[in-house]
C-alpha cells in the first residue's frame, strides 16, 4: 500500500538473486527513496538523521521476513502527503536484480479505526440499531387503502403488492392484463406464430447454403460447423505456419513487441540513476530502453 503521510511507514521489497532468481535470504540489502515531485524533488531520504541528500543515500538497512521478503521502517519526515516517490532495494554485494516501484504518499479521508476493545462493537450496535429503527418505519408505511407501501420482509410481498388493473386504459379489475392490452382483433394466434417460423427455416437453409470462393461454408447456423468452417489465420504470427502453431511463435511474436520488451525491462532491467535522470536497461542490462528524467515541474520520457 501507499504510505500514509506525516507518520512512520513500513515499507516492504523482495529481492530475488540476479544470476538464478533465486529469492535472496541472507546478508545485507539497502532500502532507497527518492522524491520525484515537491521540496526535495531528486533527492534520496535517510532515515538515521531524517534528513534529504543530493546524491543516492541508503535510507535504512531491510531485515528479512520469509522467502525472500524484506522490510523496514521509514520515519515520518520521509512522507509529504502528494509527493510522487520511486524506492527500490539492494543487496551490497550487487547480486540482486533491479526493480522500483513508483507511487504517491495520500492522506486517509474518513478512517475510523477501533482504538480499544469494544469501540467496534459500540459502532456496530450504533449503527444496527438505526437499521431496525427504518425498518420499522418503512413496515408502518400505508397506502390510501390501508395496506402496506413498502415492506422489508420478502415473505410479506405476495399479501402486500397491490397491483392496480385500473391503471391499464379500458381495463375492468376483474378482467387479465392480457385482455386490457390486446384485444380480440389484434392478438397473435398461433398460426400466425407457425408461419412465422415457417419463414426462419427458410432463411435458415438459405443461410447454410451460402459459400465463399473457396467453396467452404460462408456462414453457418450450427454452431457445431464453426469448427470446420472458421479459418484462424495464423500467419498474423510471425515465422508461423498455418497448420502448425507453436508455443514458440506466440512467444517470438509477444516478445519481439516493443511494448511488452519494455514491460518486461521494467521489471528485471538494469536500473541506472544518475541525478535526475532515471535510464532503463533491456534485459541484457547492457541495452539502454528510455530515460526518465525529473524535474520540479513533473518528468519526460525519452
Amino acid at each position: 500500500m501507499d504510505p500514509i503521510p506525516a507518520q512512520a511507514n513500513v515499507r516492504a521489497r523482495t529481492v530475488d538473486a540476479r544470476a538464478d532468481g533465486s529469492p535472496i535470504t541472507a546478508g545485507t540489502v539497502n532500502y532507497y527513496v527518492v522524491a520525484l515531485t515537491g521540496d526535495n524533488a531528486g533527492k534520496w531520504f535517510r532515515d538515521s538523521d531524517d534528513t534529504w541528500q543530493a546524491a543516492e543515500a541508503i535510507c535504512g538497512a531491510m531485515t528479512h521476513k520469509a522467502d525472500g521478503h524484506w522490510t523496514v521502517s521509514v520515519a515520518a519526515g520521509a512522507w509529504i502527503d502528494g509527493v510522487e516517490y520511486l524506492e527500490y532495494a539492494k543487496e551490497s554485494g550487487d547480486l540482486h536484480v533491479p526493480t522500483l516501484t513508483h507511487f504517491r504518499s495520500c492522506a486517509l479521508a474518513n478512517v475510523v479505526v477501533p482504538d480499544a476493545a469494544g469501540t467496534a462493537a459500540g459502532l456496530h450496535a450504533t449503527t444496527d440499531g438505526k437499521v431496525d429503527t427504518n425498518k420499522t418505519e418503512l413496515d408502518g408505511l400505508q397506502g390510501s387503502d390501508g395496506k402496506a407501501a413498502i415492506s422489508t420482509d420478502a415473505q410479506d410481498l405476495s399479501a402486500t403488492l397491490d397491483v392496480n388493473a385500473k391503471l391499464i386504459e379500458g381495463a375492468d379489475p376483474s378482467d387479465t392484463i392480457r385482455d386490457a392490452v390486446v384485444d380480440d382483433a389484434t392478438r397473435i394466434d398461433a398460426s400466425s406464430v407457425n408461419a412465422v417460423e415457417g419463414k426462419v427455416d427458410t432463411n435458415k437453409t438459405e443461410l447454410d447454403g451460402l459459400q465463399g470462393s473457396d467453396g467452404k461454408a460462408a456462414i453457418s447456423t450450427d454452431a457445431q460447423d464453426l469448427s470446420a468452417t472458421l479459418d484462424v489465420n495464423a500467419k498474423l504470427l510471425a515465422g508461423a505456419s498455418p497448420n502448425n502453431i507453436t508455443a514458440t511463435n506466440v512467444v517470438t511474436a509477444l516478445f519481439t513487441n516493443a511494448s511488452m520488451k519494455q514491460m518486461l525491462a521494467f521489471a528485471r532491467g538494469k536500473v541506472v540513476i544518475t541525478g535526475s535522470a532515471i535510464v532503463f536497461y533491456d534485459t541484457d542490462d547492457t541495452t539502454p530502453l528510455y530515460t526518465l528524467t525529473i524535474s520540479t515541474g513533473g518528468r519526460t520520457v525519452a
